[in-house]
């Protein structure tokens, strides 16, 4: 951020570090970050003008970022979707055999019932 914000430690304007725009409860629009002479944390309240033109900035900013771990993310989730593919597959195929022997044991239950009557 270019512009300067009073911090209350070092009784000066300084410049922000890891400043970000956040919300407030009553729905005003304020800035967070750090001095970076003292590491102070500043808040400051901004008109809502400011904070557009502060959001269309910090947006163009990280615009290139998020395209570059935007696709990684989109590998990782591809990747972790085939293996839980395999996971199912083994998991069904677990079920489907308990289900079996079930069966036959179901079965041999009314086959000695039938013996015994």
């Amino acid at each position: 951020m270019a512009d300067q914000y009073y911090c209350v430690k070092c009784k000066q304007k300084r410049d922000l570090k890891d400043a970000h725009i956040v919300t407030m409860k009553n729905g005003k629009p304020a800035l967070k970050g750090q001095c970076v002479v003292c590491g102070t944390n500043v808040n400051a309240i901004l008109p809502a003008a400011k904070a557009e033109q502060l959001e269309e900035t910090e947006k163009t900013e990280h615009a290139s970022d998020h395209d570059h771990t935007h696709k990684d993310e989109k590998t990782d989730k591809e990747h972790k979707d085939k293996k839980t593919d395999k996971e199912h597959k083994a998991e069904h195929k677990d079920k489907k055999d308990h289900a079996h022997k079930d069966e036959k044991e179901h079965k041999a239950e009314k086959a000695s019932k039938a013996d015994k009557k």
